[in-house]
């Protein structure tokens, strides 16, 4: 079954069920780049390739976030990525809660798997 927009899960199960050429694509949520768990662990979302371009990880940008959130907690890097969500809802969808039903996937996502991250 192939993936939807805004659906949330584990990434590695995500970016199995991505199709190359449907404009969707997984995004981590934290980074995988500070190493808290393996890559395909983390919870992701899919979402339009237009707004994963304006996260503030995607790309060459992932490297200097990588540098700023250096000794950052698991969860202080989780809350600047989801408020990096709300965000992106404002400037795009003219609503910061956009992406709550996300928001919420991915803290259910953490609490049953990660509890100790949070």
């Amino acid at each position: 079954m192939a993936v939807e927009e805004g659906e949330v899960g584990r990434f590695g199960d995500l970016e199995d069920r991505a199709r190359s050429g449907d404009g969707l694509t997984p995004n981590h949520i934290p980074q995988t780049a500070l190493a808290h768990l393996p890559h395909r662990d983390h919870a992701a979302v899919m979402m339009s390739h237009a707004d994963h371009l304006l996260t503030r990880t995607y790309g060459s940008k992932g490297r200097r976030t990588k540098r700023l959130d250096a000794g950052l907690s698991f969860r202080q890097v989780l809350a600047k990525d989801l408020w990096d969500l709300r965000k992106i809802g404002q400037d795009v969808y003219g609503d910061a809660g956009h992406f709550n039903p996300q928001i919420k996937g991915i803290m259910q996502y953490y609490r049953t798997n990660y509890p100790h991250l949070l």
